[in-house]
């Protein structure tokens, strides 16, 4: 039974998808895009109104991102069996300010590793951008029918990004009624002069081209599931592996449904992360599926976890960091940031284990994806990791802080 406090949870959901890759217009990054706007503008911060679709200051060029903004918290409402009249306001507020940049050297993207340790650190297995980047907030705050307002923040960085090009291929335009009605006739035209199709065809969405294999799979889920890490691992029993992977001494719950309510209890530790964790068997391997958590992408904890075997990690979260991990017999064959395709070293490893190459293409267009499809090849898994599997006999729930 949904209850009127989890529209905290929906505020984080909201803004952690507003600062990550996910939430883009034509394909282009939506904060980048932002970031490009405002600070060529001077203008000091943005605000949508996800409860109509609107932005403000209003641009009806990147309108699409309140458009998408709107959709996602009918999503998040749908997800959680909540009636839309609990909420009465929702609004997000993304604000820049200038960050050092880490490297601010001349010349092309370049590929470096990065370190967990702090924020702001190197990057790992990223391109690096060349010029000056920026810290991002977002704010969403949504007030329900009782008068309570729930607020979260996320703190990611970025670039400016421009925004592409009108082209037939790529219609980035969505006209609904309430995110044009006060666009310039001439200024419609002039988009319409730049397309060779009709304009009806602006109100379709075109669907990205994808390897049929990375197609085929539903991405509904990785896509709801902001950060997460599923590590699947051979020769080592769940409690071993919850032991090894999740740091200091977890707390055991019953079911996943009172392991999520601590984890997302969060006025009991303020100060500190909360996450929960499942740990079960699945065709023969252990799994340990993170939350909110990316115990199971240390490179250490692979090799130690794989002395029996086989480990394999598939790492993302909100700020678009993400790792593929496989190790063997105790030593790292492949280990890679997954928004990018293999390199040629790590493609070698995997193919030689049973794994099938998987495009660029597809790599930058569904990385979560063409992870965990890769995953479950190089571990012979009939299917990739799914939320079923949390399902499965004899999974055990935990939650851990850090």
């Amino acid at each position: 039974m949904a209850r009127r406090k989890e529209l905290a949870d929906v505020a984080h959901a909201l803004s952690g998808i507003v600062i990550s890759r996910n939430f883009d217009i034509a394909g282009a990054w939506g904060v980048g895009v932002l970031c490009d706007r405002m600070t060529s503008t001077g203008t000091a911060a943005v605000a949508i109104d996800a409860v109509s679709g609107r932005m403000s200051p209003h641009s009806w060029d990147i309108a699409a991102l309140a458009d998408e903004a709107h959709r996602e918290l009918q999503r998040q409402l749908r997800k959680r069996g909540m009636p839309t009249d609990w909420v009465v306001e929702s609004s997000i507020e993304i604000t820049f300010e200038p960050r050092e940049s880490p490297i601010a050297a001349p010349g092309p993207p370049k590929r470096r590793w990065w370190n967990r340790g702090q924020f702001g650190g190197e990057f790992v297995g990223r391109e690096q951008p060349t010029g000056p980047t920026w810290f991002c907030d977002v704010t969403t705050r949504i007030t329900n029918d009782h008068g309570r307002t729930y607020t979260a923040t996320h703190r990611g960085w970025c670039w400016p990004v421009k925004r592409p090009a009108f082209a037939p291929a790529q219609l980035p335009v969505r006209f609904r009624s309430n995110g044009v009605d006060d666009v310039p006739t001439n200024e419609i035209a002039a988009v319409l002069d730049h397309l060779t199709i009709s304009p009806l065809s602006i109100l379709v969405d075109v669907e990205s081209r994808r390897n049929e294999r990375v197609r085929s799979m539903s991405t509904d889920w990785t896509e709801e599931n902001i950060a997460s890490c599923i590590s699947v691992i051979d020769g080592v029993s769940p409690s071993d592996a919850i032991e090894a992977i999740i740091p200091g001494e977890p707390q055991r719950f019953a079911s996943r449904e009172e392991a999520e309510a601590w984890a997302y209890d969060y006025e009991a530790e303020p100060d500190a992360t909360r996450i929960w964790v499942a740990a079960g068997e699945i065709e023969g391997h252990t799994f340990v599926w993170e939350d909110n958590g990316f115990g199971g992408s240390d490179p250490g904890t692979a090799e130690r976890l794989s002395a029996g075997g086989r480990f394999v990690s598939v790492y993302w979260n909100v700020n678009a960091l993400m790792s593929f991990t496989f190790a063997e017999h105790g030593r790292i064959e492949a280990n890679f940031d997954a928004l990018f395709a293999p390199e040629e070293h790590d493609w070698k490893s995997l193919e030689d284990v049973g794994a099938s190459r998987i495009s660029d293409d597809d790599w930058e267009e569904a990385p979560e994806v063409s992870a965990l499809l890769v995953q479950s090849q190089v571990l012979g898994l009939s299917s990739p990791a799914s939320p079923a599997w949390l399902d499965a006999d004899g999974v055990e729930f935990w939650g851990s802080s850090y």
